[in-house]
């Protein structure tokens, strides 16, 4: 799983409150062989009118039993939560959800046990949201309907991923690493992001501008110092650093006209591990030649004890 993905699917489960209660439910999922432990947290993409819908993604949730999940070759009933909330996300049984990333040693797709996901509810107060989706740049000159088509519904919050640098920054030399070491071979690093918000209420100006500073204040308060979410750790050793708040205008383009939009620029640190590719011979044998007597202590009369053997290990 990319490091990016990865850290927005779990920003959009910290500000989930602010979308509505979760769906949730029972998949039912099949090993291709041998049992496979399935642990908290693997994320699934449902299958809508033969469309994958990343819009709505689910995660597994925690095993009541304590431990992983089984799954075996027969099937084994897996619950799941919906990522975000709203009332979207409840499906019914019988519905096909496919791994993302896929599982190793499991079918790539699951089927929605009865009597469905549910309990999904969509907001009902000052500046829910109706929509949360990855935008890839919100800053390109692309026109309101182009946006639309890309939410479920406005007030909304697009995420887009900004880069990615050194935790202590880009200014310090590249020999000068420490701060950023998190160990050998792993390094920490800043995911740079930031949320979009739209606001479009018709009734007022000053209540669409006060509908989206509000969003803007409660996501700020979900997000800041945030370090893990549903049991998963994605910002560690620090929290999430807010770098900026803002308004955001561009002259007479049409979002703008159409919209408030307001902006959250923010960072997470996550590890990076260095991927190691090599392949080694196995060990095969091993000798072993060394002294016994203490030279300190030894007669100089007397010949030196040397213990000279082989092991094969083959």
């Amino acid at each position: 799983m990319s490091v990016a993905i990865d850290t927005m699917r779990a920003l959009f489960a910290v500000i989930q409150p602010q979308t509505g209660g979760r769906s949730s439910g029972n998949v039912t999922s099949t090993a291709t062989g041998a049992d496979v432990e399935l642990p908290r947290g693997r994320h699934l993409i449902p299958i809508i009118a033969d469309r994958l819908r990343p819009d709505l993604t689910f995660k597994t949730t925690a095993n009541p039993g304590g431990g992983d999940w089984t799954v075996s070759s027969g099937g084994t009933s897996v619950g799941v939560e919906s990522v975000l909330g709203g009332k979207r996300h409840d499906l019914p049984a019988g519905t096909k959800l496919r791994w993302d990333p896929a599982v190793s040693g499991l079918d790539d797709l699951v089927t929605v046990d009865a009597p469905g996901l549910a309990g999904g509810t969509d907001p009902d107060f000052f500046g829910g949201l109706k929509s949360v989706v990855v935008a890839e740049d919100f800053t390109g000159a692309r026109d309101v309907e182009a946006f639309r088509s890309q939410l479920g519904g406005v007030p909304a919050a697009l995420l887009q991923w900004d880069g990615r640098e050194p935790a202590t920054g880009t200014t310090q030399p590249g020999l000068e690493r420490g701060g950023s070491r998190a160990r050998r071979g792993e390094l920490l690093y800043k995911e740079r992001l930031r949320f979009w918000v739209l606001s479009n209420r018709k009734d007022a100006a000053h209540v669409r501008r006060r509908e989206g500073l509000q969003i803007l204040d409660d996501l700020t308060g979900l997000l800041v110092d945030r370090t893990a979410v549903d049991g998963c750790t994605f910002s560690a050793p620090d929290g999430v650093q807010i770098l900026e708040c803002q308004r955001v205008t561009a002259g007479d383009r049409a979002l703008y006209r159409e919209f408030n939009v307001y902006e959250i620029a923010f960072a997470v640190t996550r590890s990076l591990k260095k991927q190691d590719l090599r392949t080694y011979s196995d060990l095969l044998k091993i000798r072993l030649k060394t002294t016994v007597d203490d030279e300190l202590t030894h007669d100089p009369d007397e010949p030196i004890t040397v213990v000279d053997t082989t092991s094969d290990l083959s």
